[in-house]
């Protein structure tokens, strides 16, 4: 399979896996859109996980 940087979604092209915003450094807000720890997604998309007190959820961010 080759790399089209037009449709890649992904840390390779520096963008959520979920949102597909370009990452941004500098935003290193709670829900900014910095990438989040060494995760595909950005700290806005996890922050937005709100199935996160249960320990049996499974979501894509949080899996």
């Amino acid at each position: 399979m080759s790399h089209d940087p037009d449709t890649c979604i992904g840390i390779c092209c520096g963008t959520c896996a979920n949102c597909g915003r370009q990452f941004d450094p500098t935003d290193t807000r709670f829900d900014g859109q910095a990438r989040h720890a060494l995760t595909d997604y950005c700290r806005a998309c996890v922050d937005r996980c709100h199935d996160n007190e249960s320990a049996d959820h499974r979501c894509v961010i949080c899996a």
